[in-house]
């Protein structure tokens, strides 16, 4: 709605800017700073094509001063075009993609884009330049350390897509078939990992990333069949004396593991870690689905925590409007930053049976307890588990780049 105003006022100009004579430009009809504001909310490459087709005096005097941000859904394959990204002088973020064929070409978009943190970049050749030499040839440069990179390319001996999301210090690499290889390359700088649990069961993977000293967090994700083991759990947590923080992350996917065997895995893992009464005094964050009556056992067992994770079960006895017997003390609201992984849970046969007549009753009470939630607990992050979650290419772009698109 709100790019339709944008483009309807644009449309409602003048005809023609190009041959306007600023000099004698009422500032009362047309305020230069307006419009400067107005651009600098475009985001999309596709509307920065289209003011160039609307209005080209708007788009070789303003966008370039005041576009510092293009974004696009990460789901999608959109590419800004090399004759729109070298108008956008004043860029800060790439989060769309940019095609290149050639280490030539890359070489000069990172020149292009000195300025630029955030950059994605989707390799389209069939030549042997694969994704690891692409890593190995940005590891050389020092603005691997400054900024981010999204990179993806379609690997034609495996016909299939390999990713790879890397830069300050972090590193996702759940689609490239040699990740070996890249944490061998990459280990010195590594200090962040988003990782399928699974991976977690290699003992190769571990022994990598045992050397890997600057490692300080991992976050883990345990989409479809896989769901995290009590086992791989401590591995992540004694994969080096440095880590500090452990979370779970969820995303979308098309089969969900019996979340009860979920549960159980995580009360597993808290039950031997008591049962073992070693201390971990470095660890600050444990955000995964821990049973609140284990609170109690955690303080012992990491005495330093700053955040934690605990899931919450409302039942549903009735349709309608939520009442929620639900309550975290006041001393560990205070004592800790809280993650509260939300579920819904159906008990009686008639509930459920109401639910099967209206699709989307279980979304609205989903909201409502969330919404509940959230007054309750302001400073808490509530994440809904029944609502649909984001797919993982979009889990992962936050993850990287630290939003919540």
């Amino acid at each position: 709605m709100l790019k339709k105003i944008y483009f309807q006022l644009l449309k409602d100009m003048s005809n023609d800017l190009c041959s306007f004579n600023l000099n004698a430009f009422d500032s009362n009809i047309f305020d230069l700073d307006i419009w400067s504001i107005i651009i600098s909310y475009l985001r999309d490459p596709r509307d920065l094509m289209s003011l160039y087709n609307s209005n080209r005096w708007l788009f070789q005097n303003i966008m370039p001063k005041v576009v510092k941000y293009v974004y696009i859904d990460p789901i999608e394959s959109i590419y800004i075009p090399d004759w729109v990204l070298s108008r956008l002088t004043n860029l800060r973020s790439i989060r769309c993609d940019i095609r290149v064929e050639t280490l030539i070409e890359l070489n000069n978009i990172l020149k292009k884009c000195d300025s630029v943190e955030e950059i994605c970049i989707r390799i389209s050749t069939k030549k042997e330049y694969e994704l690891l030499h692409i890593v190995s040839y940005l590891l050389c440069d020092e603005q691997l350390d400054k900024r981010y990179y999204r990179l993806e390319e379609y690997n034609f001996k495996r016909c299939a897509t390999e990713s790879i999301w890397i830069g300050k210090g972090k590193l996702s690499n759940s689609s490239i078939s040699d990740r070996i290889s890249l944490l061998i390359l990459y280990r010195s700088k590594l200090k962040s990992l988003l990782t399928f649990n699974y991976h977690f069961s290699e003992t190769t993977y571990i022994e990598i990333l045992s050397l890997a000293y600057h490692l300080t967090d991992i976050t883990y994700t345990d989409g479809g069949y896989h769901s995290c083991t009590s086992n791989q759990l401590y591995r992540m947590l004694t994969v080096n004396d440095n880590l500090k923080n452990l979370s779970y992350l969820p995303f979308g996917y098309d089969y969900e593991t019996d979340r009860d065997t979920k549960f159980s895995n995580v009360d597993t893992f808290v039950l031997e870690l008591h049962q073992n009464g070693q201390i971990y005094p470095n660890l600050l964050t444990l955000s995964i689905p821990i049973s609140l009556t284990d609170i109690s056992i955690i303080k012992n067992i990491f005495p330093n925590l700053l955040s934690i994770g605990f899931r919450y079960i409302h039942s549903v006895i009735a349709m309608g409007k939520q009442e929620l017997n639900f309550n975290v003390s006041d001393l560990m609201y205070k004592q800790y930053n809280v993650t509260i992984y939300f579920y819904l849970s159906f008990d009686s046969i008639e509930i459920r049976q109401q639910l099967n007549r209206d699709i989307e009753a279980k979304s609205l009470i989903s909201n409502q307890v969330c919404n509940i939630l959230s007054e309750r607990y302001p400073r808490a992050i509530i994440i809904d588990m029944e609502n649909k979650l984001s797919p993982f290419i979009l889990t992962k772009d936050n993850w990287l780049f630290n939003t919540t698109y």
